[in-house]
């Protein structure tokens, strides 16, 4: 992600957000990253195919997703977005 060494901390590079604005992550998928679980729990006609996604997305992007959240500063949000996608699980799938 923006062509950071493995095993660096954010902190390490000096030029991080001329990486990060050089790699395309400011405006649409820095967006798509922070709200999408907004979208999905306001959702009042879901489906089984939803819960899919949710599943294939958790399963094989869920590092790149911490990887943008933590480059825009905004890795704390992680926390509150799958607390909120839980309790909404929780929800309709007791239905």
């Amino acid at each position: 992600m923006c062509s950071i060494p493995n095993y660096a901390l954010n902190s390490d590079v000096s030029d991080l957000p001329e990486r990060i604005k050089e790699s395309g992550i400011l405006g649409a998928l820095e967006c798509a990253c922070r709200s999408w679980y907004k979208h999905l729990i306001g959702s009042t006609d879901w489906t089984t195919d939803m819960v899919s996604a949710l599943y294939c997305f958790l399963e094989e992007k869920f590092i790149l997703w911490l990887e943008v959240l933590s480059v825009v500063g905004a890795v704390g949000e992680a926390a509150s977005a799958l607390t909120m996608t839980a309790k909404w699980l929780n929800e309709v799938c007791s239905d």
